[in-house]
């Protein structure tokens, strides 16, 4: 592409120096050739208005919201520009002809002057036109670059901390398993701490009150289901917590308080295996009256 408009803009470079050397053969054109040159340059002109035309349907924003699907048409438009710009040299090389073959005339030769001026400031601007597309291409370009990098860089550091996120919380359900309750308590407190909006943080929780529940520690397991059940209520850890407070009553001969959690359970959970243990501890319970 951009080998195109080096070539256009080549072209057009040619085209000025043409333009020096017409003027040095202007003092011999001939009245009789002047309505022929204005002809020859107003075609010019309309040849220039249909580039104009085409440049027009170029705009910057089409470009932009359209780059992958066009980009095939900008390159054949840039051939289209290069093939004009040609015949715009052709014509000039012609003007120049019949201009060196003419006498001097001092009327007709002002008026050659300023329409060729005309002719020269409207390839100017088509030279203008032509390079606006082509900046505009590259900065589109490295807009849409710099956008898909921006987007792969969230999705790796997100993807780093999910991976951080799990490691963590594994080591500390690791520790539990080994029956490290001590360990797996101290590794799932700094789990909540480092990563407290964690959709892990209420299974972390309790952990901690099943940690404190298997080291016989049953008043801090009852309080850390608690603090479990009245963060999140709707946790699926919340019917073991519910079951594992009745629990921790009973091992703390508090069998009123250890009912009252079974019959929560069985009310708030309807249907659930915590529901149907609940139902069973409370028959055990009652018939030991």
């Amino acid at each position: 592409m951009n080998k195109s408009f080096e070539q256009m803009e080549m072209k057009i470079s040619i085209s000025f120096f043409i333009f020096s050397l017409i003027f040095f053969f202007t003092g011999c054109a001939l009245k009789q050739d002047v309505d022929l040159l204005r002809k020859d340059v107003k075609d010019i002109e309309e040849r220039l208005d249909k580039i104009e035309k085409k440049i027009s349907t170029l705009d910057a924003e089409t470009i932009s919201a359209q780059f992958e699907e066009k980009i095939s048409d900008i390159r054949k438009r840039q051939a289209e520009f290069s093939a004009d710009i040609e015949n715009l040299s052709v014509d000039i090389a012609e003007i120049k002809g019949k201009i060196t073959s003419t006498k001097k005339d001092d009327e007709s030769e002002k008026e050659i002057r300023q329409e060729l001026l005309n002719l020269k400031s409207e390839i100017r601007n088509l030279s203008e036109k032509i390079a606006f597309v082509k900046e505009s291409d590259k900065t589109k370009g490295k807009k849409k670059a710099k956008k898909d990098e921006k987007k792969e860089s969230i999705k790796t550091v997100a993807e780093e901390e999910l991976k951080q996120i799990q490691s963590f919380y594994e080591s500390a359900y690791s520790e539990y398993l080994n029956a490290n309750y001590q360990e797996s308590l101290q590794k799932f407190n700094d789990f909540i701490k480092k990563f407290p909006n964690s959709e892990y943080v209420p299974n972390a929780m309790y952990w901690i009150g099943e940690c404190y529940y298997s080291q016989g520690k049953y008043k801090e397991a009852i309080a850390e289901f608690g603090k479990l059940i009245k963060k999140f209520p709707s946790s699926s850890k919340a019917p073991a917590a519910y079951l594992k407070i009745g629990y921790s009553f009973l091992k703390n001969n508090d069998k009123k308080s250890a009912l009252n959690a079974f019959r929560v359970t069985i009310d708030k959970f309807p249907g659930t295996k915590e529901a149907e243990n609940a139902k069973k501890m409370i028959m055990e319970n009652q018939e030991r009256k």
